[in-house]
């Protein structure tokens, strides 16, 4: 199976989410890929940091969206990271989504189409 997409823009969107880990998820992430049938794959991002409130999983690809408010650029980014990942995921027709960790963090998806 070949996943048909750009390979600098799937590096740059691993790049924005590794980075949020290691500024907000406590640094470590563990890292999966598996086949979602024989239609997508789809690479997982799971941190066990502080995790998300409640809406801002939905919030979060937003432009210059911050989690907590009280960040400045020096400690919180700019806001931009996930937004961009997520449009340079859906430029190569996949989805990409936020959702609680079991057990406490974050879990980036990813999800591509197959050839």
């Amino acid at each position: 199976m070949i996943v048909p997409a750009d390979r600098i823009a799937l590096e740059a969107v691993l790049d924005a989410v590794l980075e949020n880990v290691v500024r907000h998820g406590g640094g470590e992430a563990e890292i999966r890929w598996d086949l979602d049938g024989a239609h997508e794959a789809v690479v997982t991002i799971e941190d066990h940091g502080p995790g998300m409130p409640g809406e801002a999983h939905h919030r979060a690809f937003e432009r210059f969206f911050r989690a907590d408010p009280s960040r400045t650029t020096d400690t919180g980014g700019a806001g931009l990271g996930l937004a961009l990942a997520r449009a340079l995921v859906e430029a190569q027709r996949g989805r990409m989504w936020l959702e609680p960790t079991p057990g406490g963090g974050l879990t980036a998806s990813i999800a591509l189409p197959l050839s």
